[in-house]
């Protein structure tokens, strides 16, 4: 359950009060379950909540504060009380979810585009919120209900500008709103996936509730969702345009829609959602403590014809309990649910690096669109624009290599980031069922056996303690019972006393009625010499009864320590995949943190590299195309240099001597740039 906490689990004491007895109540929520409180105030600002209404509300084990920029995990080892939850130092921030913020962000830029929307709307129909208000993903502004969108969309202009992504989330009534800007990472949504996530729990078992603008993201999602009767009426109005089940426990579980709209305000409309999608109990599975022992074989035994069962012989050792089951491990039922608990899955990247918020605002394309012209392989095709031309592809070249090399270790980058697959957490995975599966059937166990251990506790020391009552308390009547004994016995010793012959006709219906009364006298006295005996039927009926309760709590006992053995095995190999699994997430953060440094330096490389081979691949074509053919490139003035140096050093090619005369052979000088 993801709940916002003003106006919705907060509000209405009493309310919040029946919602917390029915969340700690196993009964009624099922065990295992996780409790997340999703809020626009700070850490500070909840503690000091929760510690006003210790007495009424109940204890997250995660906080989503200032509207999805911060998420906290209670400490482990904390206690699971309204009263600890509110020392802030009992809270741990996800450093994870804070560095995902940082993609497409930057605070004061954003604090800049804000003050300017403020400006431009004047301030008397916005200003900012106290500092306080603030974190390092969060700026908000107080603004006039008339003025919100105007807000917001030169807050979003002027981000767009500077290639941030931000999010704007309006909420609030009486005349001004708060406005949240935040990282587009960020929101009540995101933050509830990400939790989700970490908790492995699936969206049709991820509850959130709201009542308020700022809380319609996280009501929007893929999850379930509750609207609080009491929820403003732009909510109110957006809710019931959803296709929902508004209004109808029965319709919310037949048609399995996912939004159903309370009638009940704050958090009884929470319970009556709950209510309406089957989360709430009763449910039959005992809870996780000891229960107590049936009366059935203490009360067998305290009638007054209590007795042993037929051919038990008893020994007084037979009521001695001497059962010490500390040392025993499978007993410690608690701290293996609360490891159990405990696990939870990083949120990870995406499994492409081409998809993360970062490629958004920068270039993730590793390509290289410099192509090598074919005829660089064989420059001497040019003749003698050869040289001219060899180096002007030898400048292509450079500008190629430069590229790629920088796009080779981009691509490795890259690569190496996609080889580490964490899109199946094991918390959403088979062996967390699996896990989980143990867990329970170990719970079953431990609850039958603490059953059995309280049966034949409780009877084996009743028994004792009576064995040792009868032997203090009656030690003193056992004299006088054995006088009144003797004294019935000499009174009604028929040797010594005829009452037929010593009196008449007439009263022996007396002397009749005296044996009977001697014959109950003795019975009663011999029954009360018994009772008072350590060896009595009552004792012995204990003793019986507790040797059985003892080889019954044995045979517990030994199914007990069989589950709790399943369960570690289990817990040992789920614990061992989620360790491997965050440390894999943990190496993909590393390296997608290697790749968008990779990306930063090669975007300007591949920027200059190919700026630079459009130029000289333009003065390329012109030597391709036949263009620059006759000069080889050169202006006149350079062609006549070049050319007229070349003629002097191969003249024989142009002049001849005939008649001692040097004549020329009527060569077209250009021939030499084409020879």
């Amino acid at each position: 359950v993801v709940s916002d906490l003003d106006g919705t689990m907060v509000g209405d004491d009493a309310a919040t009060a029946e919602f917390s007895a029915a969340w700690n109540d196993p009964s009624v929520v099922p065990e295992g379950s996780s409790l997340v409180y999703s809020t626009g105030r700070s850490l500070e600002s909840f503690a000091q909540l929760i510690a006003e209404k210790s007495a009424v509300m109940a204890a997250p084990c995660h906080l989503i504060c200032a509207v999805g920029t911060k998420i906290y995990k209670r400490k482990p080892g904390v206690s699971k009380t309204a009263t600890a939850a509110a020392d802030v130092s009992s809270w741990e921030e996800d450093p994870a979810w804070t560095r995902r913020l940082d993609e497409g962000w930057d605070f004061a830029a954003v604090e800049r585009a804000c003050a300017a929307a403020v400006d431009a709307v004047g301030h008397d129909n916005a200003h900012f919120r106290p500092r306080e208000e603030f974190n390092e993903h969060k700026i908000t502004v107080g603004c006039r209900d008339d003025f919100v969108q105007r807000l917001a969309d030169l807050v979003e202009g002027a981000t767009n500008a500077e290639g941030l992504r931000v999010k704007i989330i309006a909420s609030g009534v009486g005349g001004w709103q708060y406005v949240d800007v935040v990282s587009d990472c960020a929101g009540k949504l995101e933050s509830l996936e990400y939790v989700r996530q970490s908790v492995g729990v699936s969206h049709s078992r991820c509850v959130a509730c709201g009542d308020s603008g700022n809380d319609t993201l996280m009501l929007g999602g893929e999850n379930r969702a509750v609207v609080v009767g009491n929820a403003q009426p732009a909510l109110m109005d957006w809710a019931s345009a959803q296709d929902n089940c508004a209004g109808s426990k029965d319709a919310a579980v037949a048609c399995e829609r996912r939004m159903y709209i309370a009638g009940d305000c704050e958090a009884r409309g929470i319970l009556e959602g709950l209510g309406a999608f089957g989360f709430l109990g009763p449910f039959t599975e005992p809870a996780p403590a000891p229960a107590p022992a049936p009366k059935g074989p203490l009360t067998a035994c305290y009638g007054e014809d209590a007795a042993p069962p037929f051919g038990y012989v008893h020994k007084a050792e037979n009521l001695d309990f001497g059962i010490d089951r500390s040392g025993e491990a499978a007993i410690g039922f608690t701290s293996g649910y609360e490891k159990y608990q405990a696990l939870s899955c990083d949120a990870p990247p995406v499994h492409k690096f081409e998809d993360c918020e970062w490629c958004k605002t920068h270039s993730c394309d590793a390509s290289c669109p410099q192509v090598m012209p074919a005829k660089c392989a064989d420059p001497a095709s040019f003749g003698v624009c050869e040289p001219t031309v060899k180096g002007i592809c030898d400048t292509l070249q450079q500008s190629h290599d430069g590229c790629t090399s920088g796009s080779k270790a981009v691509v490795e980058k890259s690569t190496e980031y996609l080889s580490v697959d964490v899109q199946n957490a094991p918390c959403a995975a088979p062996i967390m069922e699996d896990t989980l599966a143990s867990l329970k059937k170990y719970k079953l166990a431990y609850n039958d056996w603490a059953m059995a251990f309280n049966n034949a506790s409780q009877v084996c020391k009743v028994g004792a303690n009576i064995r040792e009552y009868n032997g203090i308390s009656f030690m003193s009547m056992h004299k006088s019972l054995e006088d009144v004994e003797r004294v019935a016995q000499d009174a009604c010793a028929e040797d010594d006393f005829d009452a037929e012959a010593a009196r008449p006709k007439a009263e022996l219906g007396a002397s009749v009625r005296n044996a009977d009364v001697c014959s109950r006298l003795k019975d009663l006295t011999a029954s009360m010499i018994a009772d008072a005996d350590t060896s009595s039927a009552q004792i012995q009926c204990f003793a019986a009864n507790c040797v059985a309760l003892k080889a019954a709590e044995q045979v517990k006992l030994d199914a007990l320590v069989a589950a709790h053995a399943e369960y570690e095995a289990k817990y040992l190999a789920y614990s061992a995949a989620i360790t491997a699994y965050n440390q894999k997430v943990s190496d993909k953060n590393t390296l997608k943190a290697a790749v968008m440094e990779s990306y930063e330096i090669f975007n300007p490389i591949k920027t200059t590299t190919v700026a630079k081979f459009d130029k000289d691949n333009v003065v390329y074509q012109k030597f391709e195309s036949g263009a620059a053919k006759g000069n080889c490139g050169l202006s006149d003035c350079e062609m006549e240099s070049v050319c007229g140096y070349a003629v002097a050093a191969d003249a024989d090619y142009y002049v001849e001597e005939k008649g001692g005369k040097c004549v020329q052979k009527h060569k077209d000088l250009v021939e030499h740039c084409h020879k």
